[in-house]
């Protein structure tokens, strides 16, 4: 099994886990190379499996919450006082998350409705022969599995 199927089959809250559990190790490597070293691209990678797995609107709280977090991250070791720059930076950050967030969603509706149309027939909307049979052996396989 590959780790997209792996994923796919946990519940939410565990692919949610794994996602702040990636954006805190980003987070910590972010924090310990300093501003020389800007590695914010890598959140792309936990927002991805919050987009996927459970939604725009929950890829869009955490994008707020990736900025929010990237900017006092960087506006921590450099100064107490806020510079336009370190605002103008988490803007972007947001917006590119907002962006990607977007199409990301997009994709899987796309997607969706591409796999949907491949395996129905288009006029009664029923599997076509050839989603039957994938359909119909992977039933028989778990039934053997279970030893029904």
């Amino acid at each position: 099994m590959n780790i997209g199927a792996w994923i796919q089959k946990q519940p939410k809250w565990k692919v949610f886990i794994l996602a702040t559990l990636l954006f805190l190790l980003d987070e910590t490597i972010d924090y310990l190379t300093g501003p020389e070293l800007n590695v914010s691209f890598f959140h792309l990678v936990p927002l991805f499996l919050i987009v996927w797995n459970a939604g725009w609107i929950p890829g869009i709280i955490y994008s707020f919450f990736c900025s929010l977090v990237i900017f006092f991250v960087s506006a921590f070791p450099a100064q107490a006082i806020l510079t336009s720059i370190q605002l103008s930076n988490a803007a972007a950050n947001f917006v590119f998350f907002i962006a990607f967030s977007t199409v990301l969603n997009q994709l899987k509706k796309y997607l969706e409705k591409v796999t949907f149309m491949a395996e129905t027939d288009g006029l009664t909307n029923l599997l076509n022969p050839r989603s039957f049979s994938q359909r119909a052996n992977q039933e028989v396989d778990s039934c053997a599995k279970k030893g029904m």
